[in-house]
Order: structure tokens, then C-alpha cells, then sequence
């Protein structure tokens, strides 16, 4: 019995790490810092935050739409939603109400999304000269050519490049092959 008793108590404790780690501590941060903000919402007008009804929400998003971005109000969506599913409560996030107030507010604000320019040749070019003019070591010129060159020849984020290991690159007939373990958007 003492054997069964700590098998499950070390399977709940792996569990619980695991769903710690499914996600990010900054999405975890931003989920906890928007629920902060709704909940102030819904204290400020006499609503509960949690749980909560789909028009509460879909008046908290209108609130925010004067000043908010179609993209921050999305994601102010899927923090509500994500507490209330972490709490045991169901909100319906397709509810008519939300979907059709954020398709108004999308139509009313537009959404243009607002990318950053891409490096071109010419600006790495500079890039390479600078660090070619530079006085120091040839090997951290060396060094620092090659991140700047991967990473725009493989389209990495910086996070990405500084995690790459001597093990992460395979030398193919084609040309260097580079394992990312971790990425932002597949982890």
C-alpha cells in the first residue's frame, strides 16, 4: 500500500511540474496581469470576473477598444478565458456576443498589422563591414559574421541563435544543418 501511495503522490507531483511548464512564464505573467485588469473592470461596475458571462466580456472588450489594439484585445480574450478554465468555470468565448462585438470593433478600428522591416543585403552588407573595420580579434570578427550571417540566412530569433550548441550543427553536403531545440512558436 505505502508503495502504490508513493507512486501516486510522485505521478501528482510530476503532473503538476507538468502543467506548470506548459506554458511560457511570460504568457502566465500576461494571463495573470489581463485577468487583473478584468477583474478590476467588472469590480469597478458591480460585475463578477469570475465566473463570468460572455456579455460582461464582450463589454470589457468594447471598454478597451478605444485604446487597445484588435491583437491586445484577442489576447485579453484568451486570458479570461484560459483563468476561468484553469479555475474549473466554462466561458464561451464563440458566443455570438464576443464574436460578433470583436468582428464590429475589427471593422470600426480596421486591422492593419504592423510588422518590423526586414534586414536587406545592403543594411547586412553594413553590418559585415562594421564588424570588419572593428579593432579587434579576427576570431570574434569570425564570430560575430557568423551570427549575424545565420541568423539571417536562417531567419532566427535572437533567442534561437544564442542557444545553438557546437552539437546543434551537422555539416551536410548542401551546407550546415542547425537543430533548433526551442523555439517561441514550436516548443
Amino acid at each position: 500500500m505505502n508503495e502504490l501511495t508513493t507512486d501516486l503522490k510522485t505521478l501528482h507531483e510530476k503532473t503538476l511540474n507538468n502543467l506548470k511548464s506548459s506554458k511560457a512564464k511570460n504568457t502566465l505573467r500576461a494571463y495573470k496581469s489581463d485577468f487583473k485588469d478584468f477583474g478590476a473592470f467588472c469590480a469597478k461596475h458591480g460585475f463578477n470576473s469570475l465566473p463570468t458571462e460572455p456579455k460582461i466580456v464582450s463589454l470589457y472588450l468594447t471598454h478597451l477598444s478605444k485604446n487597445s489594439k484588435i491583437s491586445t484585445l484577442r489576447r485579453r480574450l484568451v486570458s479570461i478565458s484560459m483563468v476561468h478554465r484553469l479555475k474549473g468555470h466554462y466561458l464561451d468565448t464563440k458566443h455570438p456576443i464576443i464574436v460578433e462585438n470583436l468582428m464590429g470593433i475589427r471593422r470600426v478600428k480596421g486591422s492593419i498589422q504592423k510588422g518590423k522591416k526586414p534586414i536587406l543585403i545592403n543594411h547586412l552588407k553594413s553590418i559585415i563591414n562594421v564588424i570588419n573595420e572593428q579593432k579587434t580579434e579576427e576570431i570574434k570578427k569570425l564570430r560575430d559574421k557568423s551570427i549575424i550571417l545565420i541568423g539571417f540566412g536562417g531567419g532566427f530569433r535572437r533567442t534561437e541563435l544564442i542557444s545553438i550548441d557546437h552539437e546543434d550543427l551537422e555539416f551536410v553536403p548542401e551546407g550546415l544543418k542547425i537543430t533548433i531545440k526551442r523555439s517561441k512558436t514550436d516548443q
